[in-house]
């Protein structure tokens, strides 16, 4: 009985996603640096290999940034007045993104760069920045703020088949990231999928009926 009860268990915890991550992005993190030599200014990378693509990422994030010495800080979903635009020539082929200015964002890559994706605009529209999901490909930066809509709801982004990382970092305009000053904590779970679920209810409902039975 306890061998098969280990079992169950062992099956329904591998249909559960892998713990999620809370990293520290430094606001002269930048996800426009990825190719170049290492910086104080490199971009944090969450190891997203133990996800299977079409998992779902949740985010929650808080603190502070200024992306000019003296400057307004910002948090997360960053400036109310000022967008930014970024693009990015560099040996990752990453996409430009129009977001607020520091604003946190984040990119998905492999280890093989693919022709550059379309950039994203987070800013003509204020309330494209209140999805409820989306699912950005390899290299295409998005935007992530403190990973709640205006109704507090949590958002969430897909990760894409082949992405071994995910890249974060702080919007600010090309090359103007070494007097950014203030961080961000962020935490990055995964969301169950409904597979995942319904087998934790009915490995547990199993469980039960085992109970039953030998009792």
């Amino acid at each position: 009985m306890q061998r098969l009860v280990l079992i169950v268990l062992m099956v329904i915890m591998s249909a559960l996603p892998a713990a999620g991550a809370t990293v520290i992005v430094d606001g002269a993190s930048n996800t426009f640096l990825l190719g170049e030599t290492p910086s104080p200014s490199s971009p944090v990378c969450v190891d997203v290999t133990p996800y299977d693509p079409g998992s779902r990422l949740r985010f929650f994030a808080d603190g502070s940034v200024r992306t000019v010495i003296g400057g307004p800080e910002y948090g997360p979903d960053g400036a109310s007045t000022n967008n930014v635009y970024s693009y990015t020539p560099n040996t990752e082929n990453l996409s430009a993104i129009v977001a607020p200015w520091g604003s946190l964002v984040g990119v998905f890559v492999d280890s093989v760069a693919s022709p550059v994706p379309p950039a994203l605009d987070y800013w003509t529209d204020p309330n494209s920045r209140n999805f409820a999901t989306q699912s950005p490909p390899l290299q295409q930066t998005f935007f992530i703020g403190d990973g709640t809509s205006n109704t507090l709801l949590f958002q969430e982004t897909v990760v894409p088949a082949g992405a071994r990382c995910l890249y974060l970092g702080v919007a600010d305009s090309q090359g103007s990231w070494s007097d950014n000053t203030g961080s961000f904590t962020v935490d990055v779970t995964a969301v169950p999928v409904p597979g995942a679920v319904l087998l934790l209810g009915s490995g547990l409902v199993g469980l039960v009926g085992l109970r039953r039975r030998f009792y």
